[in-house]
């Protein structure tokens, strides 16, 4: 909002200039605008991300992990599917992908591919354990474009 209200460029407005989601500064600061303005005259607010936890599961034991003992439990992807169609209805800009670790999840590239099937971004949070650039392939090629790296098993 505050790009859309005075231009100044922060490094997240540049990221999504890099990744293609902005191609130009004016219609861009107007439809955020009228945006904004539309939701916060329905809801008194917009929301930014919705963060989902595909599965329970991770290979990794990290001592601080709120996930620890949770056994291994994964989201049925018609539930993820609902849950991406009300994301939607509420304009969320991104849904966000967690866990547990979801590069274990083994719907990962279904899950991906509901969301990038809608107007909203799609990102992933993971540990990073075990993965390689070839682990990515197929969500890269599913839409993935935006991948958070979580470093939280210093022993690892």
């Amino acid at each position: 909002l505050d790009y859309a209200k005075s231009a100044v460029r922060t490094p997240f407005v540049d990221r999504l200039f890099d990744l293609g989601i902005f191609i130009s500064d004016i219609p861009h600061r107007s439809a955020i605008l009228d945006a904004w303005n539309e939701s916060a005259g329905q809801r008194g607010c917009s929301f930014d991300a919705l963060h989902v936890d595909l599965t329970t599961a991770c290979p990794l034991s990290c001592p601080q992990c709120y996930r620890a003992g949770a056994g291994n439990v994964s989201m049925d992807l018609s539930r993820f599917s609902s849950l991406v169609e009300e994301a939607g209805a509420l304009r969320i800009f991104q849904i966000a992908l967690g866990g547990g670790e979801p590069m274990a999840y083994p719907q990962l590239v279904d899950a991906v591919r509901i969301v990038t099937d809608t107007e909203m971004a799609v990102t992933v949070t993971t540990s990073g354990g075990g993965m390689d650039e070839a682990a990515l392939d197929r969500p890269r090629e599913a839409g993935i474009r935006h991948v958070q790296i979580s470093p939280t098993a210093a022993d690892e």
